[in-house]
């Protein structure tokens, strides 16, 4: 059996193995006059699970808009680690599917127990299970669509949209925000390297085109995951050198006994909304002080033979002589072709420009919740303070009670939700809440059509109470009763 014929067997396979657990459901909720009951913003594998998990839920009338092309996912452009960080034992994009696993997939593609012997996932592998993902739950996807506005209208959201050939609208009752780790914010990029000629210098945001930089001399700036990941990967690709740079004379090196690990227990994460602010605060806030990065990309660097790490050293100077771009650091000064920024992520709902409207009415935490002296993180206290099921909520109650049909589902979820939204640990237990709470908003909302139609079709048979006495008044023993 050829590769080809073997992945359509295993999209057979589990098909048939939902089939079995979860029939396909007729839509419940009742028109109420939107286009879309759902409408999900990102075609990632958060949008797929929360795409996947509205139609178990027989929510069926949704729809996914990613601005990405076709076939684009970060684990095939920006995730530049060659294996995931996550353990290989974590799961829950299946969803209980034992068949939708990436074992049962991994296992079927290279024979059983081969994924017994793999120490971590592959990125590329990982990246092509979730597209045979796609393919099983057949979750469609509107590709290369960029959401620009949302606003309020009538009881629903009202969307607007712009791709290559238009501008559209959409309505719908409820909008999930799934865009990852810069879905609310924006790319940190000093502004030491931000006043340079665009073509000088990268974010690890960006999709960056490595093989161009073959022969280049790469400065690297930062020190977590993404820094190491991106100097390795030029240097794999043909670079001449990579000097990385890190401010902090010492490395924060995650270890398997690190306590971020706590945080991604799959445990941990169903509970953290029900922990106190306090405590929530503290794990989040002080676990991310600064960015770690793990032992086998500081190793996958290290083995690279232009590879340079300074420490101690941040930069105090940029400047450019025509291609070239000079960096003045406490060690001295070094003259590079381009610069990487590996600075990270802002949280910064009013940097949304398609969030203009919600951004002045959403409570942030700051909002909310005065940490203790000494425990002050301005940039966290600017996450949005969210609700049990991802919604958003009002700054000053009453002002936009419009806001709760915006759920978000990301990295910004964090203090509210645990570490970290949208990852692969968090999803068994996170995409259950916000579905669940999706779907019991509309039951509530829509009760009277669901009683009425629940009595217009129950069967009832009528009870034989004893004529004697008021049936008011009747105590019927257990062994007297009569059943429907």
């Amino acid at each position: 059996m050829t590769a080809t014929e073997r992945r359509s067997a295993l999209v057979q396979d589990a098909r048939r193995a939902i089939a079995r657990v979860s029939r396909p459901l007729e839509n419940w909720v009742p028109e109420g006059g939107a286009d879309h009951d759902v409408v999900v913003i990102g075609g990632g594998q958060s949008g797929l699970s929360i795409g996947f998990a509205l139609k178990r839920a027989g929510i069926n009338r949704f729809a996914i808009f990613d601005q990405a092309p076709e076939g684009w996912t970060n684990w095939n452009s920006t995730a530049r680690m060659n294996t995931l960080r996550t353990p290989k034992t974590i799961t829950g994009l299946e969803q209980g599917i034992p068949e939708l696993t990436f074992e049962a997939f991994y296992d079927g593609l290279h024979g059983e127990g081969s994924f017994a012997k793999l120490g971590k996932i592959p990125t590329r592998d990982w990246s092509t299970y979730v597209d045979w993902f796609r393919e099983v739950v057949e979750v469609p996807v509107t590709w290369a669509t960029r959401l620009v506005d949302v606003a309020s209208s009538d009881g629903f959201l009202s969307l607007t949209f712009s791709n290559a050939r238009s501008t559209f609208g959409v309505t719908t009752r409820k909008l999930v925000l799934a865009t990852g780790m810069g879905g609310l914010g924006r790319a940190v990029v000093p502004e030491t390297i931000a006043s340079l000629p665009r073509s000088l210098w990268s974010h690890t945001h960006d999709d960056i085109n490595f093989a161009a930089l073959a022969g280049k001399r790469i400065g690297v700036l930062g020190a977590a995951s993404s820094a190491f990941d991106n100097a390795a990967t030029a240097l794999e690709q043909g670079a001449a050198s990579a000097d990385l740079f890190c401010r902090h004379p010492q490395l924060a090196i995650q270890r398997v006994d690190s306590k971020l690990t706590l945080i991604t227990e799959l445990h941990v994460t169903r509970h953290f909304i029900d922990l106190p602010e306090e405590l929530r605060w503290r794990l989040i806030a002080r676990g991310r002080v600064r960015g770690v990065v793990p032992e086998e990309s500081i190793t996958r660097a290290e083995a690279q033979a232009g590879f340079r790490l300074h420490l101690g050293h941040g930069w105090d100077r940029v400047t450019t002589d025509g291609n070239v771009v000079h960096v003045q650091t406490g060690g001295g000064t070094f003259t590079f072709d381009h610069l990487i920024a590996a600075t990270g992520y802002d949280v910064d709902i009013h940097a949304r420009p398609e969030l203009a409207r919600l951004a002045p009415h959403a409570a942030l935490w700051r909002d909310r919740y005065v940490p203790p002296s000494g425990e002050e993180d301005a940039g966290k206290a600017a996450y949005p303070y969210l609700g049990p099921h991802f919604e958003f909520l009002e700054r000053i109650p009453g002002a936009a009670p419009w806001l709760g049909q915006v759920h978000l589902f990301g990295y910004a979820a964090i203090l509210n939700h645990g570490f970290h939204v949208g990852d692969i640990s968090s999803m068994g237990s996170c995409v259950p809440r916000l579905v669940d709470g999706i779907a019991r908003e509309f039951f509530l909302a829509d009760t009277g059509h669901h009683l009425s139609s629940f009595v217009d079709r129950r069967e009832t048979v009528p009870i034989d109470l004893p004529t004697d006495e008021p049936s008011s008044a009747t105590s019927i023993a257990p062994k007297e009763r009569r059943h429907a």
